[in-house]
């Protein structure tokens, strides 16, 4: 892949997965000295730091008030910047991130007639997006040039969904970039287990692991989450009812993620869906030792279980708090457990996902 003018779209550039998985793409590219550039739905600048070579557009279109008048004047004026910005930006290759941006990319191509790459960042099974715009990608998603699927399993669920897809398709795990595992001086391993993610309990159940924490073995050990979102408050609210104050900190949204990875033993993630946990491959290569759910998709293509993390059955709490009163008291476990954990940086390194994004970039644009 040589020269390519590569522009991503997505709906927001804030803390979260695919939003540091376009960080990554966009910073090594514009190393290369290519021309990179991102579009954004909303307004704000990008919670990851981008090189200075990347070009960053805002449509400012995120949906601020509701009603006829207000979509209308949203959608207007998305397509307007979007169609400006493209041209700005020349693109050789357009990548969209999560199904919201492959729907309009899609759209706005039939116009453009640009290469365009699409990728869902979530299990295709649940959306929170309107229902006409689910209906919309089960039938124009094949009229996308390629799709980048994160797990077998996320195709499996495309074929049952009997989602048509583009006809170029390649399965694609997420890069880990370097900095994510850099060692920092004088940050040692303590009694602390790390959850990480949006605050939001439907997906993450933050408020279950709460409770399994607190009626696990967990003399002389803390429960940290590192995140934001709308269930804070409640959260709150339970580790005061519980008298946890001293043992369960919520540290809000945390930019030097590797710290607290390489300060914490254990790793554990409760969540009920995922697209491809990228917090539990940044935990498994700063050496935590792992406790997953083993929800639809990810864990499983990434964990060996009891070889390089513990995977758990989905939703039962009983044999999770087992598992992790098991590691809070056995050092040598989580020990053999870490040094395995931190292999998976040679499989998701940087430079070996990112050329397979370059080979099959060259087999949509040649």
């Amino acid at each position: 892949m040589k020269n390519q003018r590569i522009l991503f779209v997505i709906p927001s550039m804030q803390q979260g997965g695919a939003e540091r998985i376009v960080s990554v793409m966009a910073n090594y590219w514009a190393q290369k000295n290519y021309h990179v550039s991102i579009i954004s739905f909303d307004d704000t600048e990008s919670f990851y730091a981008l090189n200075g070579r990347v070009s960053y557009y805002n449509l400012n279109s995120a949906v601020k008030k509701y009603g006829i008048f207000n979509s209308t004047f949203n959608n207007t004026t998305r397509i307007i910047n979007y169609f400006k910005y493209v041209k700005k930006a020349n693109a050789d290759i357009i990548i969209s991130f999560t199904r919201n941006a492959n729907v309009y990319c899609i759209l706005y191509n039939f116009f453009l007639k640009k290469p365009l790459i699409i990728t869902d960042r979530t299990n295709p099974q649940f959306s929170i997006l309107p229902k006409i715009l689910n209906k919309l990608s089960s039938h124009i998603y094949k009229y996308a040039n390629g799709i980048v699927i994160q797990t077998p399993e996320t195709l499996q669920i495309y074929n049952k969904l009997k989602i048509i897809l583009p006809k170029k398709k390649v399965i694609i795990f997420n890069p880990l970039n370097k900095t994510t595992f850099d060692r920092i001086d004088g940050v040692k391993k303590k009694n602390i287990v790390l959850a990480v993610g949006r605050l939001e309990n439907e997906i993450k159940q933050f408020n279950k692991l709460i409770n399994i924490f607190n009626t696990s073995r967990n003399n002389e050990w803390e429960l940290h989450i590192a995140g934001n979102g709308s269930d804070y408050q409640n959260l709150q609210n339970q580790i005061k009812e519980l008298h946890l104050e001293k043992k369960v900190f919520l540290l809000g949204s945390v930019q030097q993620l590797n710290k607290l990875y390489q300060s914490s033993k254990i790793f554990v993630l409760t969540s009920s869906r995922e697209g491809f946990p990228n917090a539990l491959c940044e935990a498994m290569s700063n050496g935590c030792a792992c406790i997953s759910y083993d929800c639809a998709t990810g864990p499983s293509a990434i964990i060996n279980h009891n070889i390089n993390g513990i995977l758990v059955e989905q939703g039962n709490e009983e044999k999770f708090r087992h598992e992790l009163s098991f590691l809070m008291t056995d050092d040598a476990a989580i020990e053999r457990i870490s040094v395995e954990a931190k292999k998976i940086v040679n499989i998701l390194d940087e430079s070996k996902i990112i050329k397979q994004w370059e080979i099959f970039i060259d087999e949509i644009v040649h």
